[in-house]
């Protein structure tokens, strides 16, 4: 199984702005889901920005586990500041990436098996020291360091500029080696040749070393979304504008040189609201997509599968969230996790099994 989780240029450019009408309990308790991650014997770790609009108006991270039917086992507030990816490292630590409202600085965490935070890393570039920063996702790599990628950007009146970042950090969470693109990274998956790393975004296929360094380079279109498809290469999914009000998915075949195999449309009844590719998940032959449209009047999720060769499966909608996260089950069902604590169980075919809404 392979969890792909990116967030596309329009996501950046609102990092500061939350979407959708959430609330669970009281009116003024809004929580939006980050990731959703094993943990043992049927228990589950779901992750969430939370915000106390009776205390302040920015986020913190907030941790719930649950049983594979969404049961509350135990929930905590952790960290302050918004989280925009979590993983679980070889040794059963976690390590979160995200932001601060407060500064402009990119953060790092680590904590422990129990959630206990064991440091916490701030970063902003000497060469961008006024810009935002935020990291978007990061991957463990075999020095037990890690690689983040991430952006930093500013808007003013005069003038808007955005850059991409490839960070690369040690076991403790410092910064060791920048590199600054003119383009965003949204994907990282490792190479097959374990060798390296695949990096994607807007047009750009790299392959990077441990230590960042870039060895492979070429330039497509519409790379958003990454794929360790088999010994043959990899795929790509991304959303190929046609002109302000049209689009096209394509599902795109590379093969390990950084050479297009082939590149084909992804149709359905209706691709419309497959705006803004969020995330995916694949488990064995097929694609779990979520995807939103932040050009409509009522926030959308919209959930896909497609197999491998690109073919429509089915899609449903979900309102009122813009934001969400997924995980493979078993026996070929998901979950989807969508803001205000809701949770749902699809099965493969896109029936939804249950629906519920987590206790904090």
């Amino acid at each position: 199984m392979r969890v792909i989780v990116l967030f596309c240029l329009i996501t950046f450019l609102a990092c500061d702005v939350f979407f959708g009408v959430n609330t669970k309990g009281a009116n003024y308790e809004y929580f939006y889901p980050v990731s959703m991650m094993e943990h043992d014997n049927d228990e589950y770790i779901t992750v969430w920005n939370y915000i106390d609009t009776k205390i302040s108006g920015y986020p913190s991270l907030y941790v719930i586990m649950t049983d594979g039917s969404g049961g509350k086992i135990w929930s905590r507030k952790l960290l302050d500041g918004k989280s925009t990816d979590m993983i679980k490292t070889i040794n059963g630590e976690y390590l979160i990436t995200g932001s601060e409202y407060s500064s402009n600085f990119l953060t790092l965490s680590k904590l422990d098996k129990n959630f206990n935070l064991i440091w916490k890393s701030k970063y902003v570039s000497n060469s961008f020291h006024d810009y935002y920063h935020e990291a978007t996702k990061l991957i463990e790599t075999d020095d037990k360091g890690f690689i983040v990628l991430g952006y930093n950007s500013r808007h003013t009146h005069i003038f808007s500029k955005v850059n991409g970042l490839i960070l690369k950090c040690n076991i403790n969470g410092e910064v060791i080696k920048e590199l600054v693109l003119e383009w965003i990274p949204t994907d990282i998956i490792k190479s097959h040749d374990s060798q390296g790393y695949i990096v994607i975004g807007e047009n750009n296929f790299i392959k990077i070393t441990d230590e960042i360094d870039i060895v492979l380079k070429q330039t497509f279109s519409h790379l958003i979304l990454l794929i360790n498809y088999s010994n043959l290469g990899y795929k790509t999914i991304g959303v190929k504008k046609i002109d302000d009000s049209s689009h096209e998915v394509h599902i795109t075949e590379i093969n390990v040189e950084g050479e297009i195999i082939s590149s084909k449309r992804i149709t359905s009844v209706n691709d419309e609201n497959m705006f803004n590719i969020l995330k995916g998940v694949q488990y064995e032959e097929d694609i779990f997509i979520i995807a939103n449209d932040n050009r409509t009047e009522t926030p959308l999720i919209s959930a896909y599968m497609i197999d491998l060769n690109g073919n429509y499966k089915w899609k449903r909608i979900f309102e009122n969230s813009q934001t969400a996260a997924i995980k493979y089950l078993d026996n070929k069902n998901y979950a989807l996790l969508l803001e205000g604590l809701r949770f749902f169980k699809l099965s493969n075919s896109g029936d939804i099994l249950f629906e519920k809404i987590i206790d904090k």
